[in-house]
């Protein structure tokens, strides 16, 4: 089993097919999407704000932290549906 940093996973997900189910945490998807298309594909600077993003939420009383032994790397609330959801919208709104 490899271990991917969330620059990885979120380019697996960004270069997945259209009919892929790959979904990806939204404590990724957010802080990546904030960033400028040149600095989505510079490693250092899409963890580093996936890092910041999580390190700020870590106290956040909304929030259900992970589980001893999850897969997941981010917090319990899960927005992946969401984000495929909304990433069906967007293309077909444009």
């Amino acid at each position: 089993m490899t271990n991917k940093d969330a620059f990885d996973r979120w380019w697996e997900w960004a270069e997945k097919p259209l009919n892929s189910m790959l979904t990806i945490d939204g404590d990724i998807h957010y802080p990546v999407t904030e960033l400028s298309p040149e600095d989505q594909r510079n490693r250092d600077k899409n963890n580093e704000a996936v890092r910041r993003y999580r390190e700020s939420r870590k106290d956040s009383p909304l929030l259900i932290q992970p589980q001893e032994g999850s897969t997941s790397g981010g917090c319990g609330l899960r927005s992946s549906a969401l984000i495929n959801l909304g990433q069906v919208i967007s293309r077909f709104a444009n």
